[in-house]
């Protein structure tokens, strides 16, 4: 067999699949596993500590899962935006627009940062991230 690939755009007589393709195989695995660890550890928890399952209120769960499905969405986007703009662009610009997210969560809903001072930090931090992910987005050309 030819472990080369050839310019058909085949490798051991099968076709290349797409680098989309290729990283969107590893979703269900990691989905699978993050709930398995999740409920392990929970368990574990509940048997550490004396707990019950049952003192979980059940709004909770539906909240944990929720996030868990726009995490899984989220992180399905990011490997689409990748696979899509090159390693070097997508997976900056990915973690970029994450961290802003997460930090306006934590200024806007949460007020964990508070003071004048802070939030022109703040708010300083994302307009130097934004124009990092202009600049980095122009350089693909």
């Amino acid at each position: 067999m030819n472990s080369q690939v050839t310019a058909s755009g085949m490798i051991f007589d099968k076709a290349i699949s797409s680098d989309v393709n290729t990283a969107l195989r590893y979703f269900f695995s990691q989905a699978v596993g993050i709930f398995l660890a999740s409920f392990l550890a929970f368990g574990a928890y509940c048997a550490r500590s004396g707990e019950s399952a049952a003192m979980v209120p059940p709004g909770s769960v539906l909240a944990c899962v929720g996030s868990g499905a726009m995490w899984g969405v989220g992180c399905v986007g990011g490997v689409l935006a990748t696979a899509g703009l090159g390693n070097a662009v997508g997976a900056t610009l990915v973690v970029n627009s994450a961290l802003l997210v997460n930090s306006s969560w934590s200024v806007l809903y949460f007020k964990e940062i508070e003071g004048a001072a802070n939030l022109r930090a703040f708010y300083g931090g994302c307009v130097l991230s934004v124009g990092g992910s202009v600049l980095i987005s122009l350089s693909k050309g």
